[in-house]
């Protein structure tokens, strides 16, 4: 036997329901939810907050993975692409090791 807390009581047959939302057993658990998070705003805040930030950070991400390394370079041959450089470190500038072709 079920505890009278878990028992569900019924609902008479003509009983009011949104316009939007359809008189359903998945209509009244979303009914249900929304007021249980219209009873704690800061944990729907903090909620919506963390989910925004998910979304928002994966959509980034993404942006970022996409344009570097699923799509190709906007260039007829990429292959063929070279970095041209000067080396002026005769005259006191420093060197950029990272780029350096030579590889000194």
């Amino acid at each position: 036997m079920r505890p009278a807390a878990l028992t569900r009581l019924p609902l008479p047959p003509n009983a009011a329901c949104s316009i939007s939302l359809r008189c359903t057993p998945s209509s009244w658990n979303l009914r249900y939810g929304l007021r249980l998070l219209a009873h704690s705003p800061g944990f729907t805040a903090i909620a919506l907050l963390t989910l925004a930030l998910g979304i928002g950070a994966t959509a980034a991400i993404f942006s970022v993975v996409n344009a570097v390394l699923l799509r190709a370079l906007p260039y007829r041959d990429p292959q063929r692409l070279v970095s041209v450089f000067e080396d002026i470190s005769d005259l006191g500038y420093p060197r950029n090791i990272e780029h350096d072709p030579v590889g000194c």
